[in-house]
């Protein structure tokens, strides 16, 4: 199979993607932490490679692609039910929309976990540092 070329991101869309993987990551790491579970724990209870999960884990940044892979939304459903998080959440986080809810931007920035507040916050240094004068 012959992978499509690569095009390349700018700067701001590198930081975009990153967020977005690290958003996913925070999610899972805070529902793995409230189970007390490893990653790999993780791995074997939802059937998949830890080396998979460690890629989400870290972000999800595929240096290769030079995009954030997101996991398929079965995975995240999956996650959910494993560790009793939100799969709403989840979904979110990875970038998946539920579908038939409306979101709201207040609530969700206050569901945030700490480290993906942190994120946020960096993003959006970056973009105010990227908008012309």
């Amino acid at each position: 199979m012959r992978r499509r070329p690569v095009i390349p991101l700018t700067p701001a869309q590198v930081m975009q993607e990153k967020a977005r993987g690290q958003a996913f990551s925070a999610w899972m790491r805070h529902a793995i932490d409230r189970k007390g579970w490893s990653g790999r724990r993780l791995a074997e209870e939802i059937g998949c490679s830890p080396s998979s999960l460690s890629l989400y884990l870290r972000g999800g940044w595929d240096e290769e692609l030079q995009r954030v892979r997101r996991p398929r939304e079965q995975m995240v459903e999956q996650i959910a039910a494993a560790t009793g998080a939100s799969a709403t959440e989840g979904r979110r986080a990875a970038g998946y929309l539920p579908r038939g809810e409306a979101v709201h931007l207040p609530e969700r920035i206050a569901a945030l976990p700490p480290d993906a507040m942190s994120a946020l916050l960096n993003f959006l240094d970056v973009l105010e540092a990227a908008r012309p004068s």
